[in-house]
């Protein structure tokens, strides 16, 4: 505080506080260009409150000049340390720009920044990150950030609208695709249980992340295989109930991967039916399988079909045709969600498109995309994300 009113003393001047009102009418008048030309003009040695900093970022950022807005900001946030407007405003125009990282860590500032009574800004500023978390995959942290944001302002719109659209009927992070929200649930209910029986809260290591997927999928298949009838007409409660009953062996999880083999060819003994439906492709494809629903979806082939082809239809030759350029489309964007350099990452999300632009228009394949973008992320979050969350905490 003292700090800002040091910087007041040096602007004590009688118009001051006028032409900060002319400079936020033009803004409320949606007047943007004449608003940076009236503020350059009147303040250009610097301006006597932080609110004109801000304002200008306004301008830039309706003008569709982010970066503007942003030069804007770290001039304000050297003036101003410690005024959490400032770093919330960061945080928003970082997240225009894509730069999540240092998004996060101004909204977090803000937070940080945003006395306790201060419950309207911090609410809204709790509902920021769980839009910047859901953005970048972070679906649990997400819905975590609104709730939050609920309790702060019980009437907090945005933040209980973001919790109905995006959570599912568990009352947990919505995947992609309807069709693995059962999935995500049975992975949740026995990931707690796998930390409870091993005392810890995360993986050790990204090969014990990606064996515990593997079994945890293993498992599943089974379920699929035995319920798949009765599942549908299932209620939440009756699910959960269904899923937590379900007993999985993790002790091979570290051994050889001689026990690794043994057990994948046990599990494809129990699994012929499924085979069958999908035996031109390789075994070594199968597990991906899921991972081709949003683009076969987008182009045309019925869930219905899916399904009987998953329970030992044959395909046809278009179908067949079908799920080898899914599996094209698939091969990029899977390699685009794993730790590479951004210039690697949009080429082969260029790839990416190009080979959906085979079947479907400019809209569905920027929709394929997505998600499919989402779904890599939710099935193999505890391996692309692993390194994230270990920093962040």
């Amino acid at each position: 505080m003292k700090e800002r009113d040091t910087i007041n003393q040096l602007f004590d001047l009688p118009d001051a506080a006028e032409l900060l009102a002319q400079f936020q009418s033009l803004i409320f008048q949606k007047k943007f260009v004449e608003a940076i030309s009236f503020g350059k003009r009147r303040f250009k040695n610097g301006a006597p409150s932080y609110t004109y900093y801000t304002g200008l970022s306004i301008c830039y950022s309706q003008l569709n000049k982010p970066r503007e807005a942003l030069k804007a900001l770290t001039k304000a946030e050297t003036l101003f340390p410690n005024n959490a407007d400032i770093y919330f405003s960061l945080g928003a125009t970082h997240f225009d720009l894509e730069n999540y990282e240092e998004a996060e860590a101004c909204f977090l500032r803000s937070l940080e920044l945003s006395p306790a009574d201060k419950r309207i800004e911090r609410s809204e500023c709790l509902n920021n990150l769980g839009v910047l978390y859901w953005s970048d995959f972070r679906r649990e942290e997400a819905l975590d950030c609104w709730e939050a944001a609920v309790k702060e302002n019980p009437f907090n719109n945005k933040a209980q609208e973001n919790i109905k659209e995006f959570s599912n009927e568990y009352g947990e992070p919505k995947a992609a695709n309807q069709l693995f929200d059962d999935l995500y649930h049975f992975q949740n209910i026995h990931r707690k249980k796998y930390f409870e029986l091993n005392t810890k809260t995360d993986f050790d290591s990204m090969e014990e992340a990606e064996e515990w997927t593997e079994i945890t999928a293993q498992k599943w298949n089974e379920i699929m295989e035995a319920k798949l009838q009765d599942i549908g007409s299932m209620t939440p409660a009756q699910k959960t109930q269904l899923f937590k009953n379900v007993t999985i062996d993790y002790s091979i999880i570290g051994k050889a991967k001689k026990s690794k083999k043994n057990s994948k060819k046990s599990s494809s003994d129990k699994s012929k039916s499924f085979r069958k439906g999908f035996s031109f492709l390789d075994d070594d494809l199968l597990p991906f399988l899921p991972l081709t629903v949003p683009i076969l979806s987008l182009s045309g082939l019925e869930k219905e079909r899916f399904e009987k082809i998953v329970n030992g239809a044959k395909a046809t030759e278009d179908e067949e045709e079908l799920f080898l350029w899914a599996f094209d489309f698939l091969e990029s964007v899977l390699e685009s969600v794993t730790d590479i350099p951004p210039a690697d990452k949009k080429k082969l999300l260029f790839e990416a498109k190009q080979t959906a632009l085979e079947i479907l228009d400019e809209y569905d394949a920027e929709e394929a995309i997505n998600m499919t973008r989402e779904l890599c992320h939710d099935l193999f979050g505890d391996l692309s994300s692993l390194k994230l969350n270990k920093r962040l905490r």
